[in-house]
């Protein structure tokens, strides 16, 4: 029994572990790239988790509409989802050059949103979502 939860404990620690060292990682990679791939890469992050919370996009709606769903169902302190969707929209169907501006408000929401998620959901969904 003790052997159990002792492979246990350092399954979870190893789980625990493995995700942070990907978030690391994860940031290290959005910031090497060109301002417009890192967007891009950002924002599917972001579907990416609201995926795992439940928060889908539904068949036909357009980003402006998810963003403003997402902005009703959840507080940001700063700058609102409907804020960094702009931003993607720009990058993605856009041909006007991007700005390290809009790449920073898109990491400082990167931040904004994980400090939000762990606070509200707590730090085992937190590690699951992620």
């Amino acid at each position: 029994l003790l052997w159990a939860i002792a492979i246990l404990f350092i399954g979870i620690l190893f789980f625990i572990l493995i995700k942070l060292i990907g978030l690391r990682l994860r940031y290290r990679r959005y910031n090497r790239v060109e301002t417009k791939e890192a967007i891009l890469l950002y924002y599917s992050f972001f579907i990416q988790v609201l995926k795992r919370m439940g928060y889908k996009i539904e068949a036909g709606e357009m980003p402006t509409e998810y963003s403003e769903r997402i902005d009703n169902s959840i507080y940001f302190k700063e700058n609102g989802f409907q804020a960094i969707t702009e931003v993607f929209i720009r990058a993605k169907y856009s041909n006007e050059h991007l700005s390290d501006n809009e790449k920073q408000v898109c990491e400082k929401f990167y931040h904004n949103f994980l400090y939000q998620l762990r606070r509200d959901v707590g730090i085992i969904k937190y590690l699951v979502f992620i």
